[in-house]
């Protein structure tokens, strides 16, 4: 915590709530002499020497970070008064980080700036310099500054402006500005270093131009850029306003106040009109945002794309939290359910991922839970009591220690111990959803197998026989969850989210996949296909095809919903290296960035169950990311980084502009990249 304003002053109130394990507190009041002196800087000289004290501390701290030996997160906590202040902590900003670009050989830093006041200050010294992205939010009323000013030179692209030309932007506004401009770009960029940069003003500020925002919003928004530079973040600008929140998250890891606190979820038209300029403007230098070029006005000029060079990732090091919030059930009895010795499906997949997690010690900081089988009661929540009884009955008859059973299902083997394994399997992951409503744990993983996610009301299917969840919101495995549709398609209580391979060799066969499958009756869009059509197409599907989906399609959604709980069917049959499917190729990394994206929702109640993923070294390290990040560790860098593979491949882009056209009726957020809007008037560029 570092406080160079008002120093000889006692700290905020809120700073004595920090935790004490872990944690460094770094006070000019105390860390050097004579500047217990200093109240205010009220005169040039006075202020020239704290903000040379600010820059000496921020290098200190940034080096802290980096090489590990601090949390990766700390904050700069200033007032914002006088208002010449406020020019000389952005000074501050600006030396720091051209100090650190001289003397800690950092190639990628992302500033974020939010400020109801155009302050040019870091986007004029970084102009030219591709080292240094700065996304700028701020309203144009005061800045003769456009989306058009996006740098020059080798910096060109690395300047993003965002003006703001609403009397009112409140929290939905912003969301989308976060999600639909700033984290695409932030992902593509990958950034080493996080500069965060927010006034307070912007926060419930009177006026008629100010930014409406919460700080509840304020909370969400902090915690999507955590997921930035595996957490490596320097927040300024800091007051009472702000401080809490800062406190609350390092101390209390990554749970997000409820989206109900948000003063609005919807997009106003003026905002919709503002993102789609600025993505006529950066869709130019952006692979992640080259398939929305078209949605919004055509730019002055033809530039060509940047051709960015393509970063070897390091070694990472990080800083983990001590906490319980993260609950785990497992049991080695499931892997009594038997298959062939070439099924993929082998009882060794749940066994080598407890291994991984005994390896990294992540069991230690988890609540284990205790499995227990569910009864008949509960499974008839979701499956007919004539198929509990059947399956009841099958087992027992059964002989031969693997028996196929053949009634036109696909992969389906049972053994002796299957419907124990089964019921084992369900009721794990009741178990596990009592611990997180109860309060007992904020989110948690179960390994559980077999699999739940085909299982229909009436017959088994896929590799699967009882459905192991009563609701689901996002399901990621590579096939899709045609037991959990059925199940639930009719019902508004259940937001079904499904993404999938799709085509004609793909399993599960049938249309119920596709994008038009959007529920019936009073789940008309609460059911959401989100298909890879694979047919006859060589690309394959990946990193930023998720990415987009998440930050386009599922989460505008999934905010406007405002979901109580967070279930996630997590198969990981999408790997690259998985041996059933090689046309959807995602990296370990990629499961905790969607992971920490979720745990957004819901206050952090966030339950995943284990479904597909038969690459076991791949299954293993995803699972552990996964647990991981719940439990409020750095997310790794993700992979790819600043290179062309960032583009969003054709067939997934028509997927999205499909969604948006047919979901916009039932969803008012999703249909920012469908609606083209001419009527937006010209920005004029500045001449720097």
């Amino acid at each position: 915590i570092l406080n160079h304003d008002n120093v000889a002053a006692q700290q905020p109130s809120y700073t004595s709530s920090l935790p004490s394990v872990g944690m460094q507190r770094c006070d000019a009041s105390f860390s050097l002499g004579g500047v217990s002196a200093v109240n205010r800087p009220t005169t040039e000289m006075e202020a020239s020497r704290l903000v040379s004290l600010s820059v000496q501390y921020l290098i200190m701290l940034v080096k802290n970070i980096l090489n590990g030996r601090m949390s990766s997160d700390f904050v700069v906590i200033r007032k914002t008064e006088p208002s010449n202040v406020m020019e000389y902590s952005y000074s501050c900003v600006v030396s720091a980080l051209k100090l650190i670009l001289e003397n800690l050989q950092l190639k990628r830093i992302l500033v974020i700036e939010i400020d109801s006041t155009h302050r040019t200050d870091i986007q004029k010294e970084f102009y030219h310099d591709r080292r240094v992205l700065c996304c700028s939010v701020f309203h144009a009323s005061t800045s003769l500054w456009t989306p058009n000013e996006v740098g020059a030179g080798i910096g060109e692209g690395f300047n993003v402006n965002v003006p703001v030309r609403v009397n009112k932007c409140m929290d939905g506004d912003f969301l989308a500005i976060l999600q639909r401009i700033i984290l695409p770009v932030s992902y593509e960029f990958n950034p080493e270093l996080v500069f965060f940069l927010v006034n307070a003003d912007s926060f419930n500020a009177p006026g008629k131009h100010a930014f409406d925002l919460t700080k509840a919003f304020y909370d969400h928004m902090r915690h999507a850029v955590f997921g930035l530079a595996g957490g490596k973040i320097c927040s300024g600008f800091l007051s009472d306003v702000l401080g809490p929140s800062w406190v609350r998250f390092l101390a209390n890891g990554l749970a997000c106040p409820n989206i109900s606190h948000f003063n609005s979820r919807r997009v106003s038209p003026g905002i919709k009109a503002t993102i789609r300029r600025c993505w006529s403007v950066l869709s130019r230098h952006w692979k992640s945002l080259a398939w929305l070029g078209d949605v919004g006005l055509d730019p002055p000029g033809a530039e060509e794309i940047l051709q960015v060079v393509k970063e070897e990732r390091k070694e990472e090091h990080f800083v983990s939290f001590d906490t319980k919030s993260v609950a785990l059930v497992y049991d080695e009895k499931m892997m009594l359910h038997k298959m062939p010795r070439s099924h993929p499906e082998k009882p060794e997949r749940i066994k080598a991922i407890w291994a991984h997690l005994l390896e990294r010690r992540l069991l230690e900081r988890c609540l284990i839970l205790k499995a227990r089988e569910a009864d008949d009661s509960e499974l008839s929540l979701c499956h007919l009591p004539k198929y509990v009884e059947h399956m009841d009955a099958l087992t027992e008859k059964l002989k031969a220690p693997i028996v196929t059973l053949e009634m036109n299902e696909n992969s389906i083997y049972a053994s002796k111990s299957t419907n124990q394994c089964a019921k084992l399997a369900a009721g794990s992951c009741i178990e596990l959803v009592k611990a997180v409503l109860e309060g007992k744990a904020l989110s948690g993983f179960a390994i559980v197998r077999p699999p739940g996610h085909h299982a229909e009301r009436d017959f088994f299917f896929g590799f699967c026989f009882f459905n192991n969840k009563r609701i689901l919101i996002i399901d990621w495995d590579v096939h899709h969850g045609n037991g959990t549709q059925n199940m639930f398609e009719s019902d508004p209580r259940v937001l079904l989210v499904s993404l999938h391979r799709f085509g004609s060799d793909v399993f599960p066969a049938g249309p119920d996949g596709d994008f038009h499958k959007t529920g019936i009756g009073g789940g008309v869009g609460y059911n959401i296909n989100i298909p890879w059509h694979t047919d006859e197409y060589p690309k394959p599907f990946g990193a930023p095809e998720y990415i987009a989906a998440f930050l386009h399609i599922i989460l505008p959604i999934a905010y406007e919903f405002d979901p109580e709980l967070v279930l996630i069917s997590a198969g990981f049959d999408s790997l690259r290296n998985d041996p059933l499917d090689n046309r959807v190729q995602l990296d370990p990394e990629s499961f905790a960035h969607m992971t920490h994206l979720l745990s957004s929702l819901a206050q952090g109640r966030v339950v995943m169950a284990l479904e597909g993923g038969y690459h076991l070294p791949d299954l293993s390290k995803s699972v552990g990311q996964c647990v991981s990040t719940m439990l409020g560790d750095p997310l790794p860098l993700p992979d790819p980084g600043v290179n062309a593979d960032w583009s969003v491949n054709r067939r997934a882009s028509n997927v999205f502009f499909k969604l948006g056209r047919k979901l916009k009726d039932q969803w008012s957020n999703v249909d920012v990249h469908v609606r083209m809007n001419k009527d937006v008037s010209d920005f004029v560029p500045v001449t720097l």
